[in-house]
């Protein structure tokens, strides 16, 4: 883990000590570590272990061990991926539009591993990124305050054979099953619409605590947008192309259409 990741989750550990109330002597006898480890921790002098990280959220009701996957994973993201996995990470809401993907949040394993394989750049460890990938579904299913997610794909997501009738009945199943969910909708623009707005391309908008950030993306490098200007664009596009979708128990209807074909 890097310094700067090192640092923050350091100072999340004492900050929870201190709400706490506790000195570093008291705090290592709750967890049965010494108090010489917390304070080694504290200064930097010795690395976080996971198993340490996995007897305070124990004792102490918290979730650091999933804090430092995450940290994890985003230090093994692509730099110019980094700010958005942040913002994706806090977001309240996320209105996605994908015209020739699944949105990578909604997709499976093998749908994702399929995808990776032939993205077209090189990827050191696909097992791994396939598992970043979905490390990142998370935020839809966690208990406290769950993602709300909101997706537009264009009708060729559903026939496009990505990986061959299996792999995609599984990931169309997969779709219409998250639709269950009471914090996800997804919305189908069916192929008879024609040309229509979001035909540009992929992006994504994150709703935050007082704040807004965008996802543009693109075939070597996505961008982060946290300028109020195109912001507002994104919203317009966003606006823009619902009006062709179809509501949402019409596209799962379509969505089941598809999963029959590929059966």
């Amino acid at each position: 883990m890097s310094g700067a990741a090192s640092a923050y989750l350091i100072a999340e550990l004492r900050r929870r000590r201190e709400l706490a109330g506790l000195t570093q002597e008291q705090w290592g006898a709750a967890l049965h570590w010494s108090a010489q480890h917390v304070s080694a921790v504290e200064r930097g002098a010795r690395p976080i272990r996971l198993d340490y990280l996995a007897t305070i959220d124990r004792v102490f009701n918290c979730d650091y061990s999933t804090l430092w996957e995450l940290l994890l994973r985003t230090e093994r993201a692509p730099v110019w991926l980094r700010p958005w996995l942040e913002h994706e990470r806090e977001a309240i809401m996320l209105r996605c539009y994908e015209p020739l993907l699944v949105p990578g949040l909604l997709q499976t394993e093998a749908y994702a591993r399929i995808i990776l394989t032939h993205a077209g750049v090189a990827i050191d460890d696909v097992d791994t990124t396939v598992g970043d990938r979905l490390g990142r579904q998370e935020i839809l299913h966690r208990a406290e305050r769950p993602c709300r997610f909101v997706g537009v794909i264009d009708e060729a997501v559903l026939t496009r054979a990505v990986g061959g009738p299996a792999v995609m009945r599984e990931q169309v199943l997969a779709l219409i099953a998250t639709c269950d969910r009471p914090n996800v909708s997804i919305q189908v623009v069916p192929a008879g619409v024609g040309a229509y707005p979001g035909l540009n391309g992929p992006f994504t908008l994150a709703s935050l605590d007082g704040r807004a950030a965008g996802f543009v993306d693109g075939p070597l490098e996505g961008q982060t947008i946290e300028l109020e200007a195109d912001l507002t664009r994104l919203e317009h596009a966003w606006e823009s192309l619902r009006e062709y979708a179809l509501p949402s128990e019409q596209s799962v209807a379509l969505m089941q259409e598809a999963a029959d074909r590929w059966a």
